[in-house]
């Protein structure tokens, strides 16, 4: 993995899956900076992607990318190449498709593409993890080495969907919030404690999670925001904010960053006073400061619960050792070192992206893809009424191809029969997006939440205008 500072020094950027500017900002300004120094930019991702500089877009489903960057890759790396890598990787190298047939209006864009990837020197790959098919984080792995092996340098970077989603899945056991879901609802599950998440804002059941919400006998909640799940919560304790707490995240690239407290929180004294003098009495704590680090809060729990351990004398130190003996590589951390995990080979060249295509065909249904956008989609932002000025309506975006087999116009007022019921949204009529694909926002402004399951898949028949 690489850093976006680095990406600023590649002379070819393949976006795969991933949406910058809605995404990730700050990585558009990377990428932006490579431009400004010569770089190619090429972008495979079914949406109508938007970015500050030129680019080339191949806008195909999600369960295209991966043979089509596949193929992108293969039209520039030699046979000779591959051998020396291994015969795992010969195989999966003369197992990549080249046909595009199913794409001829792609063929000169996918020509001019390889050209240039042709003539670079330091090509990176920038992989998406939300919008696209499971096999494609791997298939780019594998895509980065034949570049390596063939340029003698390559980068991979990936998207997140979170600002510590690296450093949170170091400890991660298997399973899924699903998973949690099906244990409540067979009682297995009595008691949920939520620790600054709210699964109400993204959870696509909206009806079946709130179900088995009801079923707990006891939700506790941990939480800095007014969220849903707060004001489902039968115990709710405020922890303080991230500017409040000392932290350390784990970014994409393996990378520790520790962050210290911005400042101390509490009531403003013009709160604390009514609008008159303030306080004459002296104390030595700050009013309103009572709340703790969501981490304090559950070693005393764990300590009233009388578990193994000294969790109420727990200080941060502590954490750390604790840490390093869940995992070894937080045993010796500093600012800004790289953590380094043991490679797993094991998966490397899998054929299994070059089948998913064959595997996920959508006759005579739509691919509903469910999208961030910069503002509107995401929790904290939209407490902001700042911010939601500056939210842009929501809308469903469709290619122009399958609008008018629905005798659709630009902003019709469409309704789609989802799982759970209709949705009524604006229609946005598009050239520049895949075929066969709907693309919605999880918007806060849509009651987008009625699908029973992901990937969602929506019928021809369940999409009909909405008469004035």
């Amino acid at each position: 993995a690489i850093s976006m500072q680095e990406i600023e020094k590649a002379d070819f950027i393949l976006v795969l899956g991933a949406d910058p500017i809605n995404e990730a900002p700050m990585l558009a300004l990377s990428m932006r900076q490579a431009y400004r120094k010569g770089a190619t930019v090429a972008v495979i991702d079914p949406r109508p992607i938007s970015l500050p500089f030129e680019f080339l877009h191949l806008p195909v489903a999600p369960q295209k990318i991966d043979f089509t960057s596949g193929a992108l890759i293969k039209g520039v790396v030699k046979r000779s190449t591959v051998e020396k890598i291994g015969p795992s990787a010969l195989s999966f190298f003369d197992s990549i498709p080249v046909d595009l047939s199913a794409h001829p209006q792609l063929k000169d864009r996918f020509e001019a593409m390889r050209l240039k990837l042709q003539q670079c020197c330091f090509p990176v790959i920038l992989c998406g993890t939300d919008v696209t098919a499971e096999t494609t984080p791997a298939s780019a792995a594998n895509d980065a080495l034949l570049l390596q092996a063939e340029k003698g340098r390559a980068g991979l970077f990936y998207l997140m969907p979170g600002a510590n989603a690296f450093g949170a899945s170091l400890f991660s056991e298997e399973g899924s919030w699903m998973d949690t879901i099906e244990s409540i609802e067979k009682e297995t599950v009595k008691a949920l404690i939520l620790v600054e998440s709210n699964p109400f804002w993204l959870f696509p059941d909206r009806k079946r999670l709130e179900k088995a919400i009801d079923k707990l006998d006891v939700l506790l909640v941990m939480d800095f925001l007014p969220s849903e799940a707060v004001r489902h919560a039968k115990i709710f304790l405020p922890t303080r904010t991230l500017f409040e707490t000392e932290m350390a995240f784990v970014n994409q690239e393996g990378r520790v960053q520790f962050s210290p407290a911005a400042h101390s929180g509490g009531i403003p004294i013009e709160q604390l006073s009514g609008g008159g003098h303030p306080p004459r009495a002296f104390r030595e704590d700050i009013p309103g400061n009572e709340p703790r680090a969501a981490w304090q809060i559950l070693a005393e729990l764990l300590e009233r619960l009388d578990l193994p351990g000294e969790w109420r004398t727990m200080r941060r130190g502590h954490l750390w050792q604790w840490m390093a003996g869940e995992n070894p590589i937080f045993g010796n951390l500093s600012d800004g070192i790289r953590l380094r995990l043991e490679e797993a080979r094991e998966n490397l060249f899998s054929m299994d992206g070059l089948t998913q295509g064959e595997r996920d065909r959508t006759d005579g249904h739509l691919e509903l893809l469910l999208v961030d956008w910069t503002f509107g989609t995401e929790e904290l932002s939209s407490l902001s009424k700042y911010i939601r000025e500056a939210e842009r309506k929501p809308s469903l975006l469709m290619h122009a191809t399958d609008a008018s087999r629905l005798n659709l116009m630009n902003q019709d007022r469409v309704a789609l029969q989802l799982d759970r019921g209709k949705l009524e949204v604006e229609l946005s009529i598009s050239e520049n997006l895949a075929p066969g694909v709907l693309v919605l926002p999880r918007h806060r402004q849509l009651e987008w939440q009625k699908l029973e399951t992901l990937p969602a898949r929506v019928s021809f028949d369940h999409i009909e205008k909405i008469l004035d």
